[in-house]
């Protein structure tokens, strides 16, 4: 009876493994693995006295945790550490998912920082925790004493003076004097003793843009040396930014406003974020690069500034050059007519084999005569049928000159299909021919032959000929069809009824054309259609759907046009902002007070101030204002996204927030008001502040350490079960044979 409990054990395990059960082990009793955050200035001899203590010792800063088991001598971490170190380390957050991964199933954490851990990294370990990993800390700080604490200033776009606020440590006062001067300029000199409250120096400084701060802290011991950057912009600084490649000449945008003119070039080097308005004058889409690409479209999604591009040339660029780009502009990249497109080679090759009998056949020869009636008279048509063979019916030729219904008339559907054959032999005759832009336009059903269409396509590629396919009918080799237009860069449509002919022929001759520019004088109207001025030449575009068109020719092609997003605008003027085709226009009253207020809306200085203050690794932002809603702050370094917080409402109309930053620098800070950007200004962030937040102190000192290790699975008590079943059967079996030799 006494080994009857035994049998229960086994169903016990069996539910706690089917019920996933978690498993808890003491975590004191687990070996640990270390992980050191570390500044640049860490002694390799303190990670080595780490590796004597324990098993695996693995440094957090670079890209991936690198174990230090890896180096043997002092002269290979030190090179490692120089080489991958920073003046901070990189945000915990980064290898939250690597200290889980490699810590052991049946091991806790240990985390060294070489400083004081800031509250977000306390919450990174919090997080640890709470998903059953046991994390010591262990600080390292400085062997210094803090000194300076803080500061804050007062910024504002309507300023006059910049008020500064310095917070030492009590040990200023074992200090004799204090020295500060303001880029360059001596502008106090004071004891430590005249401190407000024994710790605040409190100045208000008049505004004078950028400003470095340089502290010499006169002691017994020699002088201790600060410096602040402090970043600000006044009225003098540009307020929009102009990206253009025509060197010194004066836009008719900087008759009215501060611009900063630059290259494209040096785009990336620039701050973008810290104007409202980027122009791109006249820059082709083809050479903005893809990182340019990738900050434009980021602005453009997160709406943080606002954008003007210039198209005023044929080189601006065409549809498929530069999609990304292309989705933000307010028109399509291609004419509303075929008036002023460059002329064009185009050879149309007809399917008029067996499979193409009856319907087929017949829409196939309406689609090629609907085709050459929507081109231009001055187009180059040549027509190629095949089957199993092919025949051109005429060499190209211009399309006032041809009578292709009385050719296309006496077709009869015959024969096999063989594609590729006279694919091949029509592209030769086509590069033969010297013209601006050559095209291909094949209507079948895509039954074929196999054929090496693959480098056909290639050919294509490299002669500058695109091919558009038509597919005829309701049973069509899509897939062919498909792959040849979308690989040469044309276009793929299906053709199921005679009225769907001419508008696909007319969009396909429009959106191959790559150069929509036209030379010509056309008169120019304002959104009331009432004539105002005129200009010589301008691109030809089709404005996107709901864009608001201020300015337009004659044929309803746009001039001037924009996007409203909120606060941002997504502007295009199709002509140049020089006066070359634009002279009359430019100098039109109604005009120039039409672009002023639009640009004035864009570069509207709010009324607000905010108090930036730096404390250690955290600045914060403390804003006071009537009519935000919903305040929220975006934070970019070179012209990346870093940071993105909601202000919290406080007393009296306040709002507040604070971002943890890792490497000093200047940021662009953006804050929003109902969705859009409400007001921008420069951050410097110095790094060298002492004084940890009382919000980090707090978090700290509330973190205990998990005593329990939580195994993320059961598996333990399916084994546990098998063993004791085992186990079981033994003891089982063993009374058996006792009782047994009892009877006997």
């Amino acid at each position: 009876m006494k080994w009857y409990f035994l049998y229960l054990l086994p169903i016990v395990f069996l539910f706690l493994f089917l019920f996933q059960v978690s498993v808890y082990i003491p975590a004191p009793f687990l070996p640990r693995s270390v992980f050191v955050v570390y500044d640049r200035d860490i002694e390799p001899g303190f990670l080595f006295s780490l590796l004597e203590q324990h098993r695996q010792v693995y440094l957090l800063n670079g890209g991936t945790p690198r174990s230090l088991g890896d180096f043997r001598t002092d002269d290979t971490l030190t090179a490692y550490l120089d080489e991958n170190g920073d003046e901070f380390p990189l945000p915990l957050q980064r290898y939250e998912a690597s200290i889980a991964a490699a810590t052991p199933p049946f091991g806790r954490a240990k985390i060294v920082f070489s400083h004081n851990p800031t509250s977000r990294e306390i919450a990174v370990i919090d997080r640890l925790q709470r998903r059953g990993l046991p994390v010591e800390i262990e600080a390292n700080p400085e062997p210094y004493d803090p000194l300076l604490l803080a500061y804050s200033y007062t910024y504002g776009s309507q300023e006059a003076s910049l008020d500064l606020d310095l917070l030492f440590s009590s040990e200023i006062q074992s200090y004799e004097s204090v020295n500060i001067s303001r880029n360059g300029t001596l502008v106090a000199q004071f004891e430590p003793g005249v401190l407000s409250e024994g710790r605040h120096y409190r100045t208000s400084l008049p505004a004078q843009g950028d400003t470095t701060l340089d502290m010499e802290i006169f002691g017994r011991n020699g002088i201790l040396r600060k410096r602040l950057l402090i970043a600000s912009r006044t009225d003098e600084d540009p307020q929009l930014l102009v990206i253009s490649d025509k060197g010194d000449r004066t836009s008719f945008i900087e008759g009215l406003y501060s611009v900063k003119r630059i290259p494209l070039s040096q785009a990336l080097q620039e701050q973008l974020l810290e104007y409202p308005l980027l122009v791109f004058d006249g820059i082709p889409l083809k050479s903005i690069d893809p990182q340019l690409t990738g900050v434009l479209r980021d602005i453009y999604e997160l709406k943080s500034s606002s954008l003007l591009f210039i198209s005023d040339s044929p080189w601006f660029g065409g549809r498929g050059d530069n999609p990304e780009i292309e989705r933000m502009l307010p028109v399509e990249l291609a004419p509303r007519s075929l008036k002023y497109l460059p002329d064009m080679g185009i050879l149309i090759v007809l399917d008029v084999s067996a499979s193409m009998t009856g319907e087929k056949l017949s829409l196939a020869k309406v689609s090629t005569l609907e085709l050459i009636r929507n081109l231009k008279d001055s187009d180059r048509i040549s027509i190629l049928t095949f089957w199993d063979q092919f025949r051109f019916l005429h060499d190209f030729e211009e399309k006032k000159s041809l009578n292709s219904e009385v050719q296309l008339a006496p077709l009869v559907a015959q024969g096999g299909t063989d594609l590729f054959a006279a694919l091949e032999q029509g592209l030769a005759r086509l590069v033969e021919l010297r013209m601006p832009q050559r095209h291909i336009i094949i209507l079948t059903d895509g039954k074929t032959k196999e054929g090496d269409f693959d480098s056909l396509i290639d050919q294509t590629l490299l002669e500058d000929v695109t091919i558009s396919t038509l597919a005829v009918g309701e049973e069509v080799n899509a897939g062919l069809l498909t792959r040849i237009a979308v690989k040469s860069g044309g276009n793929y449509y299906r053709v199921h009824s005679l009225e769907e002919i001419p508008s696909l022929i007319f969009e396909d001759r429009r959106e191959i054309a790559r150069s929509s520019f036209g030379e010509d004088l056309f008169p120019i109207f304002d959104f009331t259609d009432t004539q105002i001025s005129r200009v010589t030449g301008m691109s030809l575009f089709t404005p996107k759907a709901e864009r608001i068109v201020l300015y337009k020719n004659q044929y309803d092609d746009p001039l001037l046009l924009l996007e409203k997003r909120d606060r941002q605008l997504v502007m295009m003027l199709l002509s140049d902002m020089y006066g070359y085709y634009t002279g009359e226009f430019l100098s039109t009253t109604s005009v120039v007070r039409t672009l002023q207020r639009t640009f004035d809306s864009i570069l509207q200085k709010n009324r607000i101030s905010i108090r930036v203050g730096e404390a250690y690794r955290n600045i914060s932002f403390t804003v006071s204002g009537e009519g935000l809603v919903n305040p929220e702050l975006l934070v970019y370094s070179e012209n990346q996204l870093v940071a993105r917080r909601a202000f919290e409402p406080g007393s009296l109309l306040t709002y507040s927030t604070d971002v943890g930053l890792s490497r000093p620098g200047r940021y662009t800070a953006v804050m929003y008001s109902r969705g859009g950007p409400f007001i921008r200004f420069p951050v410097y962030f110095n790094g060298n502040m002492e004084g940890q937040t009382t919000e980090s102190r707090l978090a700290l000192a509330a973190l205990k350490t998990r005593f329990l290790k939580t195994l993320p699975s059961a598996r333990l008590y399916l084994v546990v079960f098998f063993l004791i079943s085992i186990a079981v059967t033994f003891l089982s079996r063993g009374a058996a044979g006792g009782s047994r030799k009892r009877d006997k």
